[in-house]
């Protein structure tokens, strides 16, 4: 019995995709993560119980009154759930360390370190950028010209 190479030929089809549908797989995961960032900014802006109250609703026109119910109580234990021991994580801080003397040695640059902050929002962009391949000195430039308010802040006197 002949062997089909199914192996050979979806292979190939992979390789053709990723060839000639870059730009495609490019947009469609832009679009992604400017939907996943709309949400996270949504879901950040509005107060839990508002969000479980629109989750209540959505999931009682999808599927049926104790469904909806249900998941309501659900989220509102989750809502109420105490974590003392931080075992699901803590609030999380990004600090800038430097050497001992640093800033009586080189103010300056002590002075754009002390400044320098950004958000999850700002790291993502980057990560994206080297994820898709981006050299990361590369992605960082770009990152840095798309922000130049937020870096004139770092190294004003």
């Amino acid at each position: 019995m002949p062997k089909l190479p199914l192996g050979l030929w979806v292979e190939q089809i992979v390789d053709w995709a990723q060839v000639n549908l870059e730009g495609l797989f490019d947009l469609v995961t832009r679009i992604i993560g400017i939907l996943v960032t709309g949400i996270e900014t949504v879901f950040l802006a509005l107060h839990p119980l508002i969000i479980i109250a629109l989750i209540f609703i959505l999931v009682w026109f999808i599927t049926n009154r104790k469904i909806a119910i249900g998941t309501a109580i659900g989220l509102y234990f989750i809502y109420n759930m105490e974590d003392p021991k931080e075992i699901y994580g803590a609030e999380e801080f990004i600090h800038t360390i430097v050497r001992k003397g640093l800033k009586e040695e080189k103010p300056e640059v002590y002075d754009i370190l002390d400044k320098f902050n950004w958000t999850a929002s700002d790291m993502e962009a980057v990560m994206l950028d080297i994820t898709d391949g981006m050299d990361p000195a590369e992605a960082a430039a770009k990152w840095v010209e798309a922000n130049q308010e937020k870096v004139k802040e770092w190294i004003a006197e």
